[in-house]
This record gives C-alpha cells, sequence and structure tokens, in this order.
C-alpha cells in the first residue's frame, strides 16, 4: 500500500492520501468477496486517486468483485467495465461505460489555433465564416487568445469542422471536449444541469 516507510507514525499524522491507502489496506485484509467503495478518491490529487484507483483495481484481479460509487464521473473512463446511474434515487441507466457515452454527442470543443502564414491567433470572426452553418464561436472564459469555443450544429461533424477551419489556412494545434462525455451524458440522462 505504499505505507511502510510510515508504519511507525501516528495515523492522525498521515496525509489524505495515505489515509485513503490505509482506509483500503483495512478493507483488503479481511479478503471480501464484493468490496463497496464510496468516493475513495474524494479530495485527492490525480495521482493520489490514481493510486488508490490502481490498489482497487488489483483486488480485482485476485477475484473480489468491486463496486464503486463516485460523483467524479471521469474516473470510471478505463476502469470500470459497467456504470449505473443513479438519479433522484432511480436508475437512469444501466450497462457498459461505452454505451453510457452513446447518450450525448458532443458539441462544444476548445480549439488552440493559428494562423499558418503568421503563426499568430486568427480573429474568430474569420474562424466564423470558415465554419459557416457547421457551427459559430465564443471566447474561451480565462482562456488565451489562441484558443476559442467552438459550438457546433446538431448535424454538424467535428471532422468536417476542423477541415474546414483547416482549409482556411488556420492550423488546428489542440482540439478538447469543453466536459467530459461522461459528464454530458449523465445530463442527457438526468435532465439536469447539477
Amino acid at each position: 500500500m505504499g505505507l511502510a516507510d510510515a508504519a511507525h507514525q501516528r495515523t492522525g499524522t498521515y496525509s489524505n492520501g495515505m489515509r485513503k491507502r490505509l482506509g483500503v489496506a483495512r478493507a483488503l485484509l479481511a479478503r471480501p468477496a464484493v468490496l463497496l467503495v464510496d468516493e475513495a478518491t474524494h479530495d485527492l490529487d490525480p495521482e493520489g486517486a490514481r493510486g488508490i484507483r490502481t490498489l482497487i483495481e488489483s483486488t480485482t484481479a485476485s477475484g473480489t468483485a468491486v463496486v464503486w460509487a463516485t460523483q467524479r464521473l471521469d474516473e470510471i473512463r478505463g476502469f470500470a467495465s459497467r456504470a449505473t446511474l443513479l438519479a433522484e434515487g432511480r436508475v437512469r441507466f444501466a450497462g457498459p461505460v461505452p454505451e453510457l457515452l452513446d447518450h450525448v454527442v458532443p458539441r462544444r470543443f476548445v480549439l488552440r489555433l493559428r494562423d499558418a502564414k503568421t503563426g499568430i491567433p486568427p480573429a474568430r470572426d474569420r474562424v466564423d465564416s470558415l465554419l459557416g452553418q457547421l457551427g459559430s464561436t465564443d471566447d474561451v472564459p480565462g482562456g488565451a487568445s489562441e484558443h476559442v469555443l467552438a459550438i457546433l450544429e446538431t448535424d454538424a461533424v467535428l471532422g468536417d469542422a476542423l477541415v474546414a477551419i483547416s482549409n482556411g489556412g488556420i492550423q488546428v494545434l489542440t482540439c478538447t471536449q469543453e466536459r467530459s462525455e461522461l459528464e454530458e451524458a449523465f445530463i442527457a440522462l438526468t435532465g439536469s444541469e447539477s
């Protein structure tokens, strides 16, 4: 569990991540057939959260079934094989994680752009013009001048939008969904932004 160096230290002085690992160790001592895990990575930094997921995942290799409850939807990507989405006490989805992602088609993307000739960020109105009926752009709150938010129309395809921008002499350096697919699926299935 990575706690050997702190074995003689009082647990009250452990960091949050160390206490989480200690909790996992206590739970695993009984070699349970089923392990119920509730918000195990809450308040942990990304490295600590990954460590906890790795520890829990290693228990499944020995046959332990794990029920993982979380509000951090992105942590189930590549970690869970199935998901059950509960909202207001009702099951809104139960099935494989890829099927959960089928409930949404992303429409909002943060693009990092650069003019191919000048190397400077293009004006937003130029990008809007290139997108035409495929979508529009907006500012990215707190984003650098080279970032724009591309908002695609319902029937638009991301690849077509990127080609239209690139054909206009603008390099698309990065393209990232504004919100995660899992967050979008949650909102689509629950009908709630909260």
